[in-house]
C-alpha cells in the first residue's frame, strides 16, 4: 500500500444572496440568475441562512474544493481516501451536518453552484455535525466512501471538485427554526498564507505487480541451470 496527500488547486464558495428575506427555501436551494455571491478565499463549507420564518430565507451557500489528480502514479488502484477541511468559524442552530458532495465542475462565475451541477450523492461515510466542527485550523476529517472513491479512480487523469453543504440543503429539508438564524461552517482556502492548512485529499492505493520487475533465480537442475520467471 502506498499513500499520497494531495493540496486543493482552486477553492471557491459562492451561492444566493436575497436582500429582501422573503424566500422559499426551493428558491435559496435553486437560486437564479441574478441574486449571487462568489469568494475565492473564504470557505463557506455550507451557509444557510433565514429571517423571521420558515419560509422567509435570506442566504444559501455551498463550497467547493478541486483536487489535481494527475500526480498520482498511473495505473494504480485507489483503495481508500479521506478529505480534510481546516476548521475557522462555526455558526451552530438547528441540527444541521456537513456533508460531501460531488460538484460536475469548478467556475467562479457561479454557474456551477446551481443544484444541477451537484451530483446529489453523498461521497462520504461520515457526517460532522456543526457543533463538532473543529476550530482554530484543527482538522475535520470525512472518510471518502466506495462511491467517491470509484469517482477519483474515474477521474486519475483529470481532477475532481468535492463539494461540501450543509445537510438542510442535500437532504431538501427546510429547517424548522424561526426568527433571524444561520448555521455554517467554515474552513480555510487556497487563500490562506499557510499551504498546510489548505483543503488535502490523501489517497491509499496499490501498485500493480509487473513481472519485469521480478528477478529471476536459477533452480538447480541435474547439471544445468533452470531461469525460473
Amino acid at each position: 500500500m502506498s499513500s499520497i496527500a494531495l493540496t486543493a488547486v482552486h477553492t471557491g464558495a459562492g451561492g444566493y444572496w436575497f436582500g429582501n428575506g422573503n424566500q422559499s427555501f426551493a428558491t435559496v436551494r435553486g437560486g437564479d440568475a441574478t441574486n449571487k455571491t462568489y469568494d475565492s478565499d473564504t470557505q463557506y463549507a455550507e451557509y444557510l441562512d433565514s429571517n423571521d420564518g420558515t419560509a422567509h430565507f435570506d442566504a444559501h451557500a455551498r463550497g467547493i474544493s478541486e483536487f489535481d489528480l494527475t500526480a498520482v502514479p498511473a495505473g494504480v488502484t485507489v483503495t481508500a481516501a479521506t478529505l480534510t477541511l481546516y476548521g475557522t468559524s462555526r455558526n451552530v442552530f438547528g441540527s444541521q451536518y456537513v456533508v460531501i458532495d460531488l460538484a460536475t465542475a469548478f467556475a467562479n462565475n457561479l454557474a456551477n453552484f446551481n443544484l444541477a451541477n451537484f451530483a446529489g450523492v453523498e461521497q462520504a461515510s461520515n457526517r460532522i455535525a456543526l457543533s463538532a466542527w473543529a476550530l482554530s485550523d484543527g482538522a475535520n476529517v470525512f472518510t471518502l466512501n466506495a462511491t467517491c472513491i470509484a469517482n477519483i479512480q474515474a477521474k486519475l487523469s483529470g481532477s475532481i471538485y468535492l463539494a461540501t453543504r450543509v445537510s438542510g440543503d442535500f437532504d431538501n429539508v427546510a429547517p424548522s427554526w424561526s426568527g433571524d438564524n444561520a448555521a455554517y461552517a467554515v474552513h480555510n482556502g487556497v487563500g490562506h498564507s499557510d499551504a498546510t492548512v489548505h483543503p488535502k485529499l490523501t489517497l491509499t492505493y496499490t501498485v500493480p505487480v509487473s513481472l519485469e520487475g521480478i528477478e529471476r533465480t536459477p533452480i538447480r537442475g541435474a547439471g544445468r541451470g533452470i531461469m525460473r520467471p
